[in-house]
């Protein structure tokens, strides 16, 4: 009978085995332009840094709407965001859990008396001054391709810098890398949901893309 150490020891290297042997192919995200003007700290809710393997360095700020940006890493007000995102996280994690927020300065229950009884005059308001579903429609579109269209160029692009040297077994689907990155490459998506980069001239890379497409 194996001890429970013995035991602990085998499963530890059964899980570390197939991520050695994966993680050199898994693509990166890179940025490949940095995104103009400074933005906003209320909106950003973190950030990371992109690989060492990227030909640019690049900080990448997440917005509240789940939007990604690439920024230049040596501008001043990159550094400091970073810094006030840093401190935001520092203060989240030493804060009290169930803390009651506290209200406003100068508000109180007369306040919200009063807002109450107004309620229904400000209710009748904005019936009357309602848009029309499809107006909301199509500024809600509007606005959407304008944000992707003005952000889109400094978004993260995920790149390969490494392919898979072996076929990989039984993949669901695949996609192309952009043309940006240095390397190109083809991306397979397992069954286990790992993300493997593989050399497009390869003859099983092709095999496996002509078999994936007869299945669409």
């Amino acid at each position: 009978m194996l001890t429970a150490r013995t035991v602990l020891l085998v499963v530890v290297l059964l899980t570390l085995s197939p991520c050695s042997d994966a993680a050199p192919y898994i693509p990166s995200e890179c940025c490949f332009s940095y995104v103009k003007g400074c933005l906003r700290l209320a909106n950003l809710m973190g950030f990371y840094s992109t690989p060492r393997e990227c030909f640019s360095p690049a900080i990448v700020f997440e917005t509240k709407k789940g939007v990604k940006l690439c920024a230049n890493p040596k501008e001043k007000w990159v550094q400091k965001a970073v810094q006030e995102l840093k401190k935001k996280v520092l203060r989240a994690s030493s804060s009290t859990p169930g803390e009651e927020a506290v209200p406003l300065h100068g508000e109180s229950h007369s306040h919200s008396h009063r807002a109450g009884r107004h309620r229904g005059r400000r209710k009748s308001h904005l019936t009357a001054t309602m848009l029309p579903a499809r107006t909301v429609l199509l500024l809600t579109l509007l606005l959407t391709f304008s944000l992707h269209h003005s952000t889109a160029h400094f978004t993260p692009v995920e790149c390969c810098f490494e392919h898979a040297q072996k076929p990989i077994r039984h993949p669901q689907s695949f996609y192309e890398t952009s043309k940006d990155c240095p390397k190109p490459a083809v991306v397979f998506l397992t069954a286990s949901g790992d993300e493997i980069c593989a050399d497009p001239e390869k003859q099983w890379v092709k095999k496996a893309i002509k078999r994936l497409q007869r299945k669409i």
